[in-house]
């Protein structure tokens, strides 16, 4: 076994004991509750962070640290219902916080419809923005009545 997955001790084991012999999660009867999401040091994972975009308008190293730098395809790019949902998925496992980062997450067309979906899931207790803030006088009332 690798090292690192042996690292992972009783929960790599009961993960792969809850699982049929097709690797899929074995069915039963009885409806369970999702399991706290825990990084690798057992400590529960409260924050999320979503990239919205790899987009910058400007050149700095922290969005563009490479002299070439390559976009991501927009077919590739999470849609805003493809984000909510994700977003429901690690609340139910106990994330209370989520951060919308890019690149600029403000370069992102439509915003605010994000925030408007992702403030109304029920156990999000803060909803954060990092920007840069080139462009936030302008959007900053739409953002906050989304949610923000």
């Amino acid at each position: 076994m690798h090292p690192r997955l042996d690292s992972l001790g009783s929960r790599y084991n009961d993960f792969w004991a809850s699982r049929s012999s097709s690797g899929h999660p074995a069915r039963t009867n009885s409806a369970r509750k999702p399991q706290m999401l825990v990084d690798a040091l057992h400590r529960p994972v409260k924050d999320l962070r979503i990239s919205v975009t790899d987009r910058c308008n400007f050149r700095c190293s922290y969005c563009m640290p490479l002299d070439e730098y390559e976009w991501i395809e927009r077919a590739e790019i999470l849609t805003y219902e493809e984000i909510t949902r994700l977003a429901r998925l690690f609340v139910s496992l106990g994330v209370e916080k989520i951060r919308l980062t890019g690149g600029e997450p403000l370069l992102r067309r439509n915003l605010e419809e994000l925030v408007s979906s992702l403030s109304a899931i029920e156990g999000v207790k803060e909803l954060c923005l990092t920007t840069n803030g080139s462009s936030l006088a302008e959007r900053i009332h739409a953002l906050r009545t989304a949610g923000l």
